[in-house]
């Protein structure tokens, strides 16, 4: 079995890489804090709804009695980039804010780590389900 067939694997593989994508959105803001007239741009969140409701995500409610209440919606295949708006610009007509840009950044880093550490933590709660030690 794959891991990435297990649905708490396939749900940190792809926050972490939507994580990677921010970072380098945001990388591209910092790189062009002083170009004249460029805009900063940032990724929308994932929802964890999203991932419910992907039609190719192997993380999928599953109705196995027919009380359950089936899901639905629908969630886009690829991220969604977005313009920041309400943020002043300097004179250059610039909208990338230095500071705001590395609490992102920061913050981006935390939840990385975090994802990664719950990856870590489950790929270990395997080996100890298969018999091995974990660690």
């Amino acid at each position: 079995m794959l891991l990435k067939n297990i649905p708490i694997f396939s749900a940190l593989t792809r926050q972490m890489d939507w994580l990677a994508s921010r970072q380098k959105v945001l990388s591209h803001n910092i790189a062009n804090a002083d170009t004249p007239g460029f805009r900063g741009r940032d990724l929308e969140r994932l929802s964890f709804r999203e991932l419910l409701t992907r039609p190719d995500d192997s993380m999928r409610v599953a109705k196995t009695n027919a009380g359950h209440i089936a899901p639905s919606g629908e969630a886009s295949d690829d991220y969604r980039r977005s313009r920041e708006t309400g943020y002043d610009t300097n004179p250059a007509d610039n909208s990338v804010s230095l500071e705001d840009e590395i609490i992102k950044v920061n913050d981006t880093r935390m939840a990385y780590d975090l994802a990664s550490s719950l990856y870590r933590k489950h790929v270990q709660m395997v080996k100890m389900a298969i018999g091995g030690r974990g660690g």
